[in-house]
């Protein structure tokens, strides 16, 4: 049986072979009504500047850094004004 409509592989992904693109639209399909929670805050004086590199646990669940705007000059050492965002 052929139901007319888009199939569920999106393919105007720039990627190549079948394998990658099926699992990149899986990952779509599961964001499908989940909720995006999204939380801004300022660090101070944080030696290390957060990248995408860094797993952020916060109040016990996992965000993925959205942004990061890094501010240093002779009032303030180092500020970090960061966007982390989840998903469930």
């Amino acid at each position: 049986m052929v139901i007319p409509g888009n199939p569920l592989i999106d393919t105007s992904f720039p990627v190549v072979g079948n394998d990658t693109l099926a699992k990149l639209s899986s990952e779509i399909i599961w964001l499908n009504r989940k909720t995006q929670e999204t939380i801004s805050f300022d660090i101070y004086d944080y030696l290390h500047v957060i990248d995408f590199n860094d797993r952020i646990i916060f109040a016990g669940n996992e965000y993925f850094l959205e942004d990061n705007t890094v501010t240093k000059n002779p009032k303030i050492v180092n500020k970090q004004s960061v966007q982390l965002v989840r998903w469930y």
